[in-house]
């Protein structure tokens, strides 16, 4: 019994200092992977613009885009 607690004492110890060291060790990857070519100012908000919400707008609709939302919704019927 003694020689389980000893090993379960150095499994949470041996856990927690690697854990500590990694999480020392990461960076994010826009930083990470960041060139001379790329510029990253505020990640996420530089794609879309600052007035994007994620919803769409009655002219996101084209008949276009309709009718590949019927073509697809057929499709997943038929299979």
């Amino acid at each position: 019994m003694k020689a389980f607690l000893i090993a379960l004492v150095a499994a949470v110890a041996i856990g927690f200092v690697a854990s500590v060291v990694l999480s020392g060790s990461q960076q994010l990857a826009y930083q990470k992977f960041a060139t001379s070519g790329v510029r990253i100012s505020e990640p996420g908000t530089n794609l879309v613009g600052h007035k994007w919400n994620g919803d769409p707008t009655p002219a996101d609709f084209t008949n276009e885009t309709r009718e590949k939302a019927e073509d697809a919704r057929a499709d997943s019927k038929g299979s």
